[in-house]
């Protein structure tokens, strides 16, 4: 069923991958390549002690396209904040530099708010509700809760993808 215009209410967007460069970061920060598969998951799950107490989230480079993004959601005049996970590891300090980075990078005033993982943020699902996150098993889980998902993989891609949302064809 194709959506209409006034059935997108807000825009959720998530911040490592779509507006952080998470994967860049945090090889810089280990030395190495961090991949992202089970392997690369792995080896962030055993240094993220470290690596948040290094202020991970907080020294994060934007996405190449980050500015293009938020550009054309706040274009769309819908209301809209971030929805990250922080999980639990130095969880204070994650949401702190996390607020901090958004802040930097994106704006002072918008709302952050930080989940313990990448499905909860499904409890902020509605009809209407749009999620741009570039982990399928938050956009399944989403979508699972009634909210419409986005898997991010470029700027250019989503755009187009609200845009689709936004302005749907009209068959008469």
């Amino acid at each position: 069923m194709a959506m209409s215009k006034s059935e997108v209410k807000r825009i959720f967007v998530d911040m490592d991958g779509v507006l952080a460069d998470f994967l860049t970061g945090c090889s810089a920060m280990i030395g190495q390549p961090l991949t992202n598969d089970a392997k690369g998951h792995s080896e962030y799950d055993k240094r993220k002690p470290e690596l948040t107490n290094k202020r991970l989230f907080r020294n994060l480079p934007p996405m190449v396209d980050m500015y293009e993004l938020i550009a054309y959601i706040k274009h769309t005049h819908l209301p809209w904040e971030i929805l990250s996970a922080a999980g639990s590891v130095n969880r204070e300090l994650v949401v702190y530099d996390k607020v901090k980075w958004i802040g930097q990078y994106v704006d002072p005033s918008i709302v952050v708010t930080c989940t313990f993982n990448g499905r909860q943020k499904a409890m902020f699902a509605k009809s209407g509700s749009v999620l741009i996150d570039d982990v399928k098993a938050n956009i399944d889980a989403w979508e699972e809760a009634g909210g419409i998902g986005i898997l991010h993989v470029s700027a250019e891609d989503t755009i187009n993808t609200l845009k689709a949302l936004r302005n749907p064809p009209s068959f008469h």
